[in-house]
């Protein structure tokens, strides 16, 4: 593609020419193109996710049980983020240590019944998260927790995290536990996955919330009867 301009030489009054001047633009067109298809895609993915975002905030707000808020939030985060192990853990201030309540890899979920409380320090993926009230992403797994105690949930399949995103879930500005997302693949996580993350763990730290509050609703119910 060409961009043309054309000036007029003149001689005193009298014209004598024409200057004309011819650029190639079809880089620039081209560029502008992917552009164009960059954005469509990205108002796209953000559509799609606001429609999963919706359909988690309709199962959470039915929900009575947790496992019935972290198998939804399982299910959105497989379809939202890259998702080779899945793992939830409710934190306590008052002991400030986290309990597993939910884990899920390779397939099939996984018995955490049996994981002790794991304290809250200020080097791993989780525990940043829980300090700092931010996403914690972690683009070199393998090295950046390297030294740090670790533990295996489920059958050893031989393979290992190499990136990580740890979500924190607050409610009040009250810290109530992680997500952590782990992946086979290096890097695997970007700042539309935080995007997505973030808005889900808001949606499960009120789930959560209800269900513990119920729960004591319950409790003080049989005890006055």
């Amino acid at each position: 593609t060409l961009e043309t301009s054309n000036k007029l030489i003149t001689k005193g009054s009298q014209a004598v020419g024409i200057q004309g001047i011819a650029r190639d633009i079809s880089t620039r067109r081209r560029a502008e193109e992917a552009l164009r298809e960059a954005d469509q895609r990205a108002l796209s993915e953000y559509e799609r996710l606001l429609e999963r975002i919706s359909g988690l905030a309709q199962a959470l707000g039915t929900a009575r049980e947790l496992s019935v808020i972290f198998r939804g939030l399982r299910d959105f985060t497989k379809a939202s983020v890259p998702c080779d192990g899945f793992f939830v853990s409710l934190y306590d201030p008052i002991l400030d240590v986290r309990t597993a309540c939910y884990a899920w890899g390779d397939g099939k979920e996984l018995d955490v019944s049996d994981l002790p409380p794991m304290p809250v320090t200020s080097s791993g993926p989780n525990s940043r998260a829980v300090r700092t009230r931010q996403v914690i992403i972690t683009s070199d797994y393998m090295s950046a927790t390297q030294g740090h105690p670790s533990v295996i949930v489920g059958p050893d399949n031989g393979l290992r995290p190499q990136s990580s995103i740890a979500v924190p879930m607050a409610v009040m500005g009250r810290i109530i536990g992680t997500i952590e997302v782990q992946s086979y693949q290096l890097s695997a996580y970007e700042h539309e996955h935080e995007t997505a993350m973030s808005m889900a763990a808001n949606l499960t730290a009120v789930a959560i919330e209800n269900v513990r509050l119920l729960r004591r609703e319950s409790s003080a119910r049989e005890a006055a009867e």
